[in-house]
């Protein structure tokens, strides 16, 4: 294929263009710069060639990546030229994803008869393909994170190698308006960064600030400078403070107040173009066995963690899990299942002694986010080992049931933690008719401590079926189970109640709404979506995830977000009543309807809502009201029997609030506008003017989490 590239006299003299351009923008007066808020250009280019590693000393390779955004338009495209490689022979593209560790086979690449090599990869976000080159691979789209391509051969040497982003290599340029949050309304800004092997130029400019007043420059979060606007409330920073990240890691700028609380100014997506990308959420640490500063704990013991969302199981190592005893290490096998990471010491923790534990930044989700930084905890053994068996108490179908849906999945809970490691197919395991083999998955959820088996297709009709989990199951100590064995007979039909709602691509946000979002003081983990709609106005600060507004993703997303929400008002099979008052109310799985409005409200212990799945992991709990949901102040919602957040959905003809210190579970669908007063905490996601509607999210000083997968 026709290799396409950029030579140095094409670089320079788009630079010498965007230097003019950029400088026109700059010095031109705010009210005649035509573009809306936020918008503006984005440009990335390297340029390498690859490092021969000396396994076949006459091959020689080349890298092109160029990757430019402005607005909602995203261009990215790479190109690879090798030369002197073996004629006719396959070698493997690898990527490394996000860092030097996280490798990834992209795809096959053959010579031609002189042993060289030419492609051409392009992503477009709009307009028709390119009719000479291939589509992207996925796992390199968005470029931004991949840090390595190396050309492989089939005894799986390195025969080239290329780096990218090297400070030498990269030209990047940014001109863009700034986004205006709606604390200070008169405020107005642009900011230009050029950068290339030899020079960084930075400036910032803005005005329709208050005169001599001091203001922060924030960088991904953090202040960096204070400076102060001139009389007229203008201010213009024309370099990067020392200490600031390379311009290429900065992937947030902001105008603050002094402490850096109150965003006025902010643009995102700035390193590589990348601001069009989703599943940006920093992964976050849950839960951790033993807990933070317990005492007493068996010296037989495993680590356990379970993470906030799916994490990519190679970058979970003895690396990035560590244990100490002071400044010493200890030795461990650390594993990766089923969202819980564990760390086997070799031998027996010391008595009485006090243990570290850290789980770094090296580890990654799937999308290749870190951590935002070390989670470190501690805890103190006690003086003997833990010899307790552990048993099933309770499973679903229960022993001897009948009637049972054909697409039910089979759950047991456990009696204490267990060894995710442990709990396999080999040893959890479904037959019937007669010996036959059900063919399916397991997965063990730390937080209720339950098992699911999960039938790779429908059970058969009227069928009985035998469930066996066998004494190759053990707990975190060591100690293996007492075998167990239950059966179920099945029904005819299969419960459409079993099922879960489709989020599609909407299920990374938070928030997503399609007239307004504000906020300030809070922490949202997860993906906050506007459209329509010129800027959202929570401080990116307080946002763990990628702010969306009138692009590609949030578009989609709120498609696939009104096909769930129909759904859900298209329940009817098995409905239930849905009472007008939960407070003090047990729910066990199914769908609920009321005609009109629903509240949580009542103190003590009628200020609390329980959600049973009774032992199903993956039960489905569905709420409809035509109306209103309320929740009152300091009310809350809990989950028991293997209840999780996710499989929780709230349809709201209206709108829905929630009181002050209230605590909920769940995803709302409402078709207007929901707010969440101070203190509140969500485990679940707010999605306003899900039926298509204008529809509007206010969040004050509360948490947003998205449940983990």
């Amino acid at each position: 294929m026709k290799k396409t590239s950029i030579n140095k006299n094409q670089i320079l003299n788009v630079w010498r263009l965007t230097i003019c351009l950029a400088v026109a923008v700059i010095f031109s007066p705010h009210d005649t710069v035509a573009a809306p808020s936020g918008t503006g250009f984005v440009q990335f280019i390297s340029e390498t060639d690859m490092t021969n590693t000396g396994v076949n000393p006459d091959a020689s390779g080349k890298i092109n990546v160029t990757a430019s955004q402005g607005n909602d338009n995203n261009h990215q495209q790479l190109n690879i030229s090798l030369a002197n490689l073996d004629p006719n022979t396959t070698y493997q593209l690898i990527a490394f994803i996000g860092d030097d560790t996280n490798a990834m086979s992209i795809g096959e690449l053959t010579t031609d008869q002189n042993g060289t090599y030419t492609v051409s990869y392009v992503q477009k976000s709009h307009g028709k393909p390119s009719p000479h080159a291939e589509p992207l691979p996925n796992a390199l789209d968005p470029m931004c994170i991949v840090r390595e391509l190396d050309i492989v051969n089939g005894d799986t040497d390195t025969v080239l190698r290329g780096v990218l982003a090297s400070p030498d290599q990269w030209h990047y340029q940014v001109i863009r308006s700034m986004n205006n949050t709606g604390f200070l309304p008169a405020a107005v800004g642009d900011l230009l960064i050029l950068g290339g092997p030899r020079f960084t130029l930075f400036w910032l400019r803005a005005s329709g600030l208050t005169p001599r007043t001091d203001y922060g420059l924030t960088i991904n979060g953090n202040v960096v400078q204070t400076s102060t606007s001139d009389k007229k409330g203008r201010l213009n920073l024309t370099k990067l403070p020392s200490g600031s990240p390379d311009v290429l890691d900065i992937h947030m700028l902001a105008l603050t107040d002094s402490s850096g609380s109150n965003v006025v100014l902010t643009t995102d997506g700035l390193g590589v173009p990348c601001s069009t990308t989703t599943g940006t959420v920093a992964p976050t640490v849950s839960s951790t066995l033993p807990t933070n500063t317990a005492t007493g704990v068996p010296i037989n013991s495993q680590l356990a963690v379970t993470f906030s969302e799916a994490m990519n199981a190679a970058t979970v190592t003895n690396t990035t899990f560590t244990l100490q005893q002071g400044i010493t290490p200890v030795t461990g096998t650390v594993s990766y299942v089923s969202g819980m990471a564990t760390f086997a010491p070799a031998t027996n923790l010391t008595t009485n002694t006090l243990y570290t534990a850290t789980i770094t930044t090296g580890a990654t989700d799937l999308d290749g986010n870190a951590l935002a930084s070390d989670f470190v905890w501690s805890f103190t053994t006690g003086a003997s080992t833990d010899t307790n068996q552990p048993t099933v108490i309770a499973t679903n179908p229960t022993n001897t049931a009948t009637n049972v849906a054909i697409n039910q999945t089979v759950n047991a809970t456990f009696s204490k933690a267990m060894d995710p490691t442990t709990i396999t197919t080999a040893n959890f395991t479904l037959t019937g008719p007669g010996a036959t083999t059900v063919t399916g998955t397991v997965a063990y959820v730390a937080a209720s401590q339950t098992a699911t088996f999960t039938p790779e297709s429908n059970l058969a009709p009227s069928t009985t079926y035998t469930n066996t989990i066998t004494a190759g199951v053990k707990d975190l100590a060591g100690n293996a189970l007492l075998a167990t064995n239950w059966i179920f007979t099945t029904g005819t039909q299969i419960d459409t109640n079993l099922m879960s709602i489709n989020l599609g691509s909407a299920s990374t946000f938070a928030i997503m709404a399609t007239a307004a979002i504000s906020g300030g003081g809070d922490q949202i983990n997860g993906d906050v979506g506007l459209h329509p709609g010129s800027s959202q106005g929570i401080p990116p600060s307080e946002i763990n995830g990628t702010i969306h507004v009138n692009d590609q993703a949030i578009i989609d997303a709120q498609a696939d977000l009104l096909a769930a929400y129909n759904e859900a008002v298209s329940r009817s099979v098995n409905a239930q009543t849905l009472e007008g008052n939960l407070g003090g109310l047990t729910k066990t799985p199914g769908l609920y309807v009321n005609s009109s409005s629903v509240e949580i409200s009542g103190t003590g212990a009628n200020a609390i809502l329980t959600l049973d799945a009774q032992g199903d992991a993956n039960a489905v709990f569905i709420f409809k009201m035509a109306s209103t949901l309320t929740m009152g102040t300091g009310t809350s919602i809990v989950l028991s029997g293997g209840a999780q957040a996710k499989n929780v959905y709230w349809q709201v003809g209206s709108s829905a609030t929630l009181g002050t210190t209230s605590i909920f579970k769940g995803n709302i669908l409402a078709a207007v506008t929901i707010t969440v007063n101070n203190g509140a905490a969500v485990e679940g996601r707010l999605f306003a003017g899900s039926g298509g509607g204008g529809g509007a999210v206010t969040v004050q000083s509360s948490t947003i989490t998205v449940p983990a997968p």
